[in-house]
Parts: C-alpha cells; structure tokens; sequence
C-alpha cells in the first residue's frame, strides 16, 4: 500500500491459454488509487471463521473480493486508515 493506491498481488499462478496454443502462467495484480475506493468491508466464512476476505468496492460499484493476508485485520485496518485520511 501507498500513499496514493493500494495493490494486492496473487499468491498462485494462473494458467491461460496464449493464441499460440501455449500454456502461460502468471501472478495477476490488481493496482487501486485511493481516490477511487468508495468503501472496504470485512466478511469471513460462516462455515470457516478464520477464513476472512476483504470487499473493496469501487466508485464506479465494482468489487473486488480479496482474501489470504498474512495479517488479515493489520492490512484492514491500514486500508481503512488511508481511506480515512483521503477524506
């Protein structure tokens, strides 16, 4: 996180096609200016508790569905705070 975005980074490669026919593995990343986060919630797994997941939804309504943090509630609570102080 920085002081104008946020990025999240996946854990496991994911496996495309390439128009060749290859098989390509990549990390995806997704990259968020500040200015353009309305909101981030906090959800879990009725089932599984300890599994969280963060929403962070867009201006424009899009969401995005995160989980897997090494600290979970340390990366929450430093969203939020540097949502709060973009207001």
């Amino acid at each position: 996180m920085g002081k104008r975005r946020v990025a999240f980074c996946s854990e496991r490669s994911i496996k495309f096609s390439s128009p060749n026919g290859e098989l390509v593995r990549f990390y995806y990343k997704v990259s968020i200016p500040l200015r353009k986060i309305k909101r981030v919630d906090q959800s879990e797994n009725m089932k599984n508790p300890s599994q969280k997941y963060m929403e962070v939804v867009t201006a424009d309504d899009f969401e995005f569905w995160f989980m897997g943090f090494l600290n979970y509630q340390k990366a929450f609570n430093c969203l939020r705070k540097a949502l709060m102080s973009q207001s």
